[in-house]
């Protein structure tokens, strides 16, 4: 399992996933229609600001059975994690055991977002 820390306009968002498959320029979405896999518009999910930038990155990922997509505007980091730890990162993220979703650091205030429920609640 690895740790992906991003950014999506001044917010940083850390995302669990199984595997990154791929990081990439997006270039006005060419190719991306075809990999079958389901894009996650974060930004607009958690009503963030996104930057205009022409170089966001489009990172690929895997998690459980599922393959998706998302646009950030900057990758922070990559880390392995050990799953059965507790994961914690005072005034920048934080994770519970087991836990696979998203955080949002706002002060220290945490906004959880469940990720499973955000491809279910998309596919429809």
């Amino acid at each position: 399992m690895r740790l992906l820390i991003f950014k999506i306009g001044s917010a940083r968002l850390a995302l669990k996933v199984d595997s990154i498959i791929s990081v990439g320029l997006d270039k006005k979405d060419e190719g991306l229609k075809k990999s079958g896999s389901l894009k996650v518009d974060l930004a607009k999910i958690l009503g963030l600001a996104r930057c205009e930038s022409p170089n966001q990155a489009v990172i690929k990922c895997s998690h459980q059975d599922k393959s998706f997509e998302i646009k950030a505007d900057e990758i922070l980091g990559l880390e392995d994690i050990d799953p059965s730890r507790h994961l914690a990162w005072p005034g920048v993220l934080s994770f519970m055991d087991n836990y696979s979703g998203v955080a949002l650091a706002a002060g220290q205030t945490f906004l959880d977002i469940n990720l499973k429920a955000i491809l279910t609640g998309l596919k429809k």
